[in-house]
């Protein structure tokens, strides 16, 4: 049989090599031409060998889903007749499978499209910070006037058993400064966790720690570590001043969209960009550079620093505490946060700019007390499991006392009943069960949980939840130092390792849920 090359029409084609191969079919002693994309062997009808037809029409398929539409359908046309039916059936087979050129080529494509998309964005912010301030335009009145007639309320991070109290403005520069090894980084990564799992993007710039330490302990509060290889956590551990280069890369990230932005060490940040922070205008340029513009498009921007040892408010120049537009913490470690440890953490309010948070703590002298950050590695037989399967600490932000609550009169304890409350005060917030009680106490189960009931009736003990546990109360913890006799200033450290007036809200939540 003579064989005979005739190109197929590739308008729209896109590879016109890869698709000029000839394949014959005796049709009334006329050769038809069509595309393929390799000699796979002659098909029914070719050279009378029969072989395989499925096998060719499948790599045929392939080679014409690499192509526009104009270049399949030229594809199809030049199929054998009594083949056309099964090559549609395997183009559209084809077609749907994830590994299939079109599919793999469109997301390509698509990803190639958003990287662009976001340099293009990370482009224009830094044109339009080139070409001059906007910001020297008037406000629109009608936009201030809306904003004038609600209070502004913090919106990041959420105190247990308060769902309608955040932790950080959005919007704002907030801040966290507290002694070294204080826990303020626990505190950040803490609310962090809390946006990745309701699906918001962070961006986190850090320039003390390393990826490893951060990414660890966002496991540890639950963080997947799928969500942890996307691109809802973006980190950065810059090592050098922010050029316009840098500063393009940064934004790209940035476009990706978020609540939240942390700076973990201010005073290191400064230093990388040749500034000291010490000076006022030095404080003022770094945040003018780094932070101002993300909260202005509003991010809740949080900035960590160091406070000098005894000192609450944060190293260098008192300019840094101006800088806040939002709530500043500090962060008072209780005590220290470990492995096989209970740490905690208190904040304080040191500035509250929009007055939210400071409305919520109790009353008090200031830095006023708004929580308790409670990070537990104690082993628990029914402790919390993460989501790798492993044991994960008990993590809690406990909210103060309401600032409207009443101290109830403090109930006088026996001997015994104040041996048990102690026992009970050493798990704190998670509580403790009968038998563990008994155990600590060296008494039976039954005598414990009667125990239990009984300092129930007084207040000082409560069900957790809908478990066999029993927790502390305030109430509880007040009588307790009232036995001990403690001073003061001993109350509010928390005696016998117990949080002081924390009340059985705080503690219990709603009486449904017993860990985050």
């Amino acid at each position: 049989m003579e064989k005979q090359n005739a190109p197929v029409d590739q308008t729209g084609a896109r590879n016109e090599k890869s698709a000029n191969f000839n394949v014959h079919r005796a049709e009334g002693g006329a050769a038809v031409p069509f595309s393929q994309p390799a000699t796979v062997g002659d098909g029914p009808g070719v050279g009378g060998t029969g072989q395989q037809p499925a096998l060719w029409l499948s790599h045929l398929a392939d080679h014409a889903l690499s192509l526009t539409e104009a270049g399949q359908e030229a594809v199809r046309q030049a199929v054998p007749r009594d083949l056309r039916d099964d090559f549609a059936a395997i183009m559209e087979v084809r077609a749907t499978r994830p590994d299939s050129p079109a599919n793999v080529r469109r997301r390509r494509e698509d990803d190639e499209y958003e990287k662009l998309a976001a340099r293009d964005a990370a482009n224009a912010r830094l044109r339009q910070e080139k070409a001059g301030p906007p910001s020297w335009g008037r406000i629109d009145p009608a936009q201030a006037l809306e904003a004038a007639r609600s209070t502004r309320e913090p919106e990041v991070g959420r105190f247990r058993g308060e769902p309608a109290h955040g932790v950080f403005y959005a919007g704002c520069v907030n801040g966290v400064h507290g002694e070294s090894e204080s826990g303020k980084s626990w505190l950040v990564l803490y609310v962090t966790a809390q946006e990745l799992k309701a699906g918001h993007g962070v961006v986190y710039v850090d320039y003390e720690d390393d990826e490893g330490s951060v990414y660890r302990r966002l496991k540890l509060l639950g963080v997947s570590e799928a969500i942890l290889a996307g691109d809802l956590f973006r980190y950065h551990r810059p090592n050098g001043p922010m050029t316009e280069a840098e500063k393009v890369t940064f934004m790209e990230s940035v476009a990706l969209g978020g609540s939240i932005a942390v700076f973990d060490g201010v005073t290191e940040g400064m230093s990388l960009e040749g500034l000291d922070g010490r000076l006022e205008k030095d404080v003022v340029a770094w945040h003018s550079k780094v932070t101002k513009g993300l909260a202005h498009d509003g991010w809740c921007v949080v900035v960590i620093d160091h406070t000098p040892h005894d000192g609450n408010r944060a190293i260098g120049s008192q300019h840094k505490k101006s800088c806040i537009t939002g709530v500043s913490y500090l962060a008072d470690p209780i005590h220290p946060i470990g492995a096989d440890e209970r740490g905690a953490l208190r904040l304080r309010v040191a500035k509250d700019r929009p007055a939210s948070v400071r409305r919520e703590c109790p009353p008090g002298n200031a830095p006023r007390w708004r929580g308790d950050l409670v990070v537990d590695f104690r082993p628990y037989p029914d402790g919390p499991i993460g989501c790798d399967g492993n044991e994960v600490p008990d993590v809690a932000l406990w909210p103060a006392l309401p600032r409207d609550a009443q101290p109830e009169p403090v109930p006088g304890l026996s001997p015994v009943q104040r041996e048990y409350l102690k026992a009970l005060a050493e798990y704190a917030e998670l509580g403790a069960s009968g038998t563990t009680l008994g155990q600590d106490t060296g008494k039976a189960r039954s005598v414990a949980e009667k125990a239990m009931v009984r300092l129930g009736k007084l207040g000082c003990v409560g069900k957790i939840g809908t478990t066999s546990r029993f927790g502390i109360t305030e109430l509880g913890v007040r009588a307790l130092a009232e036995a001990d006799q403690t001073s003061e200033a001993d109350q509010e450290v928390a005696p016998s390792d117990a949080f002081p007036e924390i009340g059985q809200e705080a503690l219990f939540g709603t009486g449904q849920e017993t860990s985050e």
